[in-house]
């Protein structure tokens, strides 16, 4: 009997520490984002509330080419947070390289007019994100020369 009254016990401590560690990576928000670009156009992201780590700007088409696949293109270069917070400013690219399961390359799309997201994270190899860092992403629409905000 002492065993299952500390089992319950247990199970909630650990419930408790989960929630509390993901409590972080879910608190991060992105600003100061748009919510239409143009090809070429320059895009501005700041996250707050990350943790500390080298962050990456993301572009990913919403349409998945596969079931495990995704269409995805880093947007500049990594940077260090610095107090909870990250900020990029990139163009956006004329194409994504779509990846199988985080390993095998696809090919490569041209970034037309659509659905995407500018995703925040830390990466984990060419299509993936570390999971023990902060992800934040944005919606991004994609639309022809003239129609951008």
């Amino acid at each position: 009997m002492p065993l299952m009254r500390r089992t319950p016990k247990f199970l909630l401590a650990l419930l408790a520490l989960t929630a509390l560690g993901t409590g972080t990576a879910l608190a991060a928000d992105l600003d100061s984002a748009p919510r239409k670009a143009d090809v070429g156009d320059l895009v501005f992201a700041h996250a707050k509330e990350v943790k500390h780590g080298r962050y990456g700007l993301f572009l990913v088409l919403d349409a998945r080419p596969t079931t495990n696949g995704a269409c995805v293109r880093r947007l500049g270069e990594r940077h260090e947070s610095e107090n909870g917070n990250v900020s990029f400013a990139a163009r956006v690219p004329k194409h994504l390289v779509c990846w199988e399961n985080n390993s095998v390359k696809l090919g490569t799309i041209r970034t037309r007019p659509g659905k995407y997201h500018l995703v925040v994270a830390v990466p984990a190899g060419p299509a993936g994100y570390d999971v023990r860092f902060s992800f934040v992403r944005h919606k991004l629409t994609i639309v022809r020369s003239g129609d951008a905000e």
